[in-house]
């Protein structure tokens, strides 16, 4: 299956196609958060697709700029996200900008050869 492929999956319902990639379940953890953030965390996390800033904010522990960067929605959910980050996401994907970059120059999951 192409990345082409895989992303129309996530688009479709990110928690299967992150179980079909990967063989986890992440619904319960997904389900934690708004359904507008779930695409973005499922293709950064297997594709390696830079997130928008919100999300790439929380992912790089950058809390200032996650809080002017949130939505009326997101900025509810910081302790939910640090949550889903660190239960949920490969620990390798998150922590600074330097290993986000890292990341999505690997391609996610894919790219690094880490999908089931």
């Amino acid at each position: 299956m192409n990345n082409q492929e895989i992303y129309a999956k996530i688009e479709k319902n990110p928690a299967n196609a992150y179980f079909e990639q990967t063989g986890k379940d992440i619904t319960a953890d997904l389900a934690t958060l708004p359904v507008n953030l779930h695409r973005g965390l499922v293709a950064y996390m297997l594709l390696g697709i830079r997130p928008g800033s919100f999300l790439r904010a929380t992912i790089c522990n950058d809390l200032q700029r996650a809080a002017f960067t949130a939505d009326d929605i997101s900025k509810n959910y910081f302790i939910a996200l640090a949550r889903f980050r660190n239960s949920a996401m490969p620990d390798s994907c998150h922590g600074d900008y330097s290993t986000l970059d890292e990341w999505c120059q690997w391609g996610g999951l894919i790219g690094r050869g880490d999908a089931a």
